[in-house]
């Protein structure tokens, strides 16, 4: 028979909180992107309107929009490129506002351009920015990395004389060779072949499999539904349309992308 007593009262309080704590601690290993109420203006446009969505550890989610809907402005703020006007953005558990240089090692980055010194060699480059980020085995790390990429016999090249698809593949490698958690890539199979496009499948599936989740902005309905697990469609600064990739094809997709058409809203004066 059990008797219930203030002590074992509070040892059931404690049992109580202990599940709760483990079920957010493991709530937090699931979800390695969460932005909640995420908001921003240029001006008196109103690009990111109380925007919120997740993306779980192994995932990855396509996000699609019209030019001008936000999507780049998305990926700079999780970044941490920009900063928003409200909302919040976790990675991994761990807020932005509070821990901006944890968060910033979670994360790896390919945008538009390839942010890359066009006046050093692709080694040079990846060697710099390894350093920067104290990452160990680093010759190693580069090696296996740019072997992966196809990009080993030109890593003595300058950046500045390499094709636009090569830059690309250089600041693929940048981007992965710490190992990150939260992939941001914002159009990355702009400027790649065809041969390219297939390896970058291959990325991101190995990517899946070593649990780093993928967000990526795309114009491509295509890609955003060969590559993606989730699409998301922005309108109105928000997410205004969210599937699970399985359950939509592309001509249902591209309904839902002309229905769901960017309107900026005004910054109410």
């Amino acid at each position: 028979m059990f008797i219930l007593t203030p002590y074992t009262t509070v040892l059931v309080l404690m049992s109580d909180k202990l599940k709760t704590n483990l079920v957010q601690i493991e709530q937090q290993n699931k979800t390695s992107l969460e932005v909640s109420g995420l908001t921003k203006s240029f001006g008196r446009t109103r690009v990111l309107n109380d925007l919120n969505l997740s993306i779980e550890a192994g995932e990855v989610l396509s996000v699609l929009g019209s030019n001008g809907s936000g999507k780049t402005t998305l990926i700079n703020i999780i970044s941490t490129l920009t900063k928003p006007d409200r909302g919040t953005v976790n990675i991994c558990g761990q807020s932005m506002e509070k821990q901006p240089n944890q968060i910033r090692s979670y994360i790896g980055l390919v945008g538009h351009s390839p942010m890359l010194y066009s006046g050093m060699s692709g080694l040079e480059n990846l060697t710099f920015f390894g350093r920067m980020f104290r990452i160990g085995s680093l010759n190693n790390r580069i090696l296996e990395t740019a072997n992966k990429l196809g990009i080993s016999r030109i890593l003595d090249r300058k950046v500045g004389n390499m094709s636009h698809g090569m830059q690309k593949r250089v600041a693929i490698a940048r981007a992965l060779l710490s190992s990150p958690k939260l992939l941001l890539m914002d159009e990355p199979e702009s400027g790649l072949d065809q041969s390219a496009v297939g390896l970058l499948r291959e990325i991101i599936n190995d990517l899946k499999n070593s649990k780093c989740a993928v967000l990526l902005v795309t114009h491509s309905l295509d890609q955003a539904v060969n590559l993606g697990d989730r699409v998301a469609i922005l309108s109105n600064g928000k997410v205004g349309y969210e599937q699970v990739t399985k359950l939509v094809n592309i001509k249902e997709l591209t309904e839902k992308y002309f229905e769901y058409s960017d309107q900026f809203k005004e910054v109410e004066a």
